[in-house]
Order: structure tokens, then C-alpha cells, then sequence
């Protein structure tokens, strides 16, 4: 399975969590995104930005992630790094990196999907 038809298939996923408030929204970040607008990049990856209530919900996110049939690896970062969660997860043998939750991106979220 190619990349896109992953990203297909995340989109699926995360429109599902969204739809069962899981996820508060999301958005493509990433080689994929800037894809969209410049000169296709080479990447391999699938980067998404995800807007949960709080961090305190990643616990919730991961689960939920499980019951779609995916394994979450969540990774944190030192005192001071810019992105303190990191949820990996593969689909199909694509990387899937998810960061965001609860850093205030929510509110530009709408603006993402115009």
C-alpha cells in the first residue's frame, strides 16, 4: 500500500475519532502538506497536527487509536521541548507522527481546512 492510499485510510480513522469526540479536530502538517501547495517533496511519512482537550486525554487518544487496529508508541520530550508528546504509530509500513493536543492549536484548526 502506497502513501496515499494511508493517508486515505488515517483521514478515515481520525474523521471517525473526531466524530465520536476523541479528537476535538486535526490537520495534515509535514512534507505532505507543504505537497500541497510548492513542489512535491520526497517523503515518507504522514505528519498530523491533532487537537485533543488536554493532554490528559492522550491516555483516551491511544486507546481509541488501539481499536482501530493501530499500536501507539507515545513519546515525550525533555523539559522545555517544543513538542512534549509525540503518538507514532505504522500503517501498513507508513509512519503516522500525530503532535499538538492541547497547545493551544485548536483554535486555528478551522482555518487549516480552508
Amino acid at each position: 500500500m502506497g502513501l496515499d492510499e494511508s493517508l486515505k485510510e488515517i483521514a478515515g480513522i481520525m474523521n471517525r475519532l473526531s466524530a465520536r469526540g476523541v479528537t476535538k479536530g486535526y490537520a495534515l502538517i509535514g512534507g505532505l502538506s507543504v505537497s500541497v501547495w510548492k513542489t512535491p517533496r520526497g517523503t515518507r511519512d504522514i505528519d498530523l497536527l491533532v487537537s485533543l482537550d488536554s493532554t490528559e486525554h492522550i491516555d483516551k487518544f491511544c486507546k481509541a487509536l488501539e481499536t482501530e487496529g493501530l499500536a501507539p508508541d507515545i513519546l515525550t520530550g525533555g523539559l522545555g521541548d517544543p513538542v512534549p508528546y509525540l503518538v507514532k504509530v505504522s500503517h501498513k509500513g507508513i509512519p503516522v507522527d500525530m503532535t499538538g493536543f492541547d497547545y493551544g492549536y485548536s483554535s486555528f484548526l478551522p482555518l487549516m481546512f480552508q
